[in-house]
């Protein structure tokens, strides 16, 4: 299967909008034509290429060629796996929220696919609630910057190749996690990347109005970091 590399792909934006406009009519199309489906349709476009990007997440941090490396390179996903990631940051919420929560978290392999098929099931609000909830209240749940790091790069490689009318979910999931790791001015560029791209953004909506009333995780203020912080 055709592999894209980054190293020569970079200059240009390589997945075309004609075809992912088709893929997301074809996606939401399904979907709605086959609402009692709705899990294994799920299943089918994008439990392996959530799969795949858990496995990019939890690669170990200490690999040689990683220490070398002066930015990540995409994914060497196929061509397909790259068009139906991009259809699930930019059509189904649950995918994007996947995304947030595996970065904020090493989940089970079995519990994100579980949220991904399921995001309304109880089980599913009670784990946003409790990641989500937690860095807002508890002092001690601060995330892994490193983790949250290897995500906004993974998606700045892959952004990269991706037509710019589609970048909202990127810039708005690097805003949320830069919120979320203290840094609110590169919270705030990145917010305002996702809006100029999607006025209506709503994950952008609520991380700007955050920084706007200067709402911050509970570990930061805990920590004073937002003291200094102009936003």
């Amino acid at each position: 299967s055709l592999l894209v590399n980054n190293r020569n792909m970079s200059t240009q934006r390589y997945f075309k909008t004609q075809v992912l406009a088709q893929r997301q009519a074809d996606f939401m199309s399904e979907r709605m034509t086959n609402p009692n489906s709705e899990p294994e349709i799920i299943h089918r476009w994008l439990s392996d290429v959530c799969l795949e990007w858990m496995h990019m997440m939890n690669a170990p941090y200490n690999e040689v060629q990683e220490k070398v490396e002066t930015s990540v390179e995409a994914p060497q996903w196929s061509e397909d796996e790259y068009y139906r990631f991009i259809v699930g940051i930019t059509k189904y919420l649950a995918f994007r929220d996947a995304i947030i929560l595996t970065a904020m978290r090493n989940l089970p392999e079995a519990t994100t696919l579980d949220f991904l098929k399921y995001p309304t099931h109880r089980r599913s609000t009670m784990l946003v609630h409790e990641i989500l909830a937690s860095l807002i209240n508890d002092v001690n749940a601060q995330p892994d910057s490193e983790r949250l790091s290897r995500c906004m790069d993974i998606l700045d490689a892959i952004k990269i190749l991706v037509p710019e009318k589609y970048h909202a979910p990127f810039y708005g999931i690097q805003a949320y996690l830069l919120w979320a790791s203290g840094e609110f001015s590169k919270a705030l560029t990145a917010n305002k990347h996702a809006l100029n791209q999607d006025r209506n953004y709503t994950l952008s909506l609520i991380t700007g109005k955050a920084l706007d009333k200067k709402i911050y995780p509970a570990w930061c203020v805990h920590a004073q970091c937002a003291k200094n912080t102009e936003t």
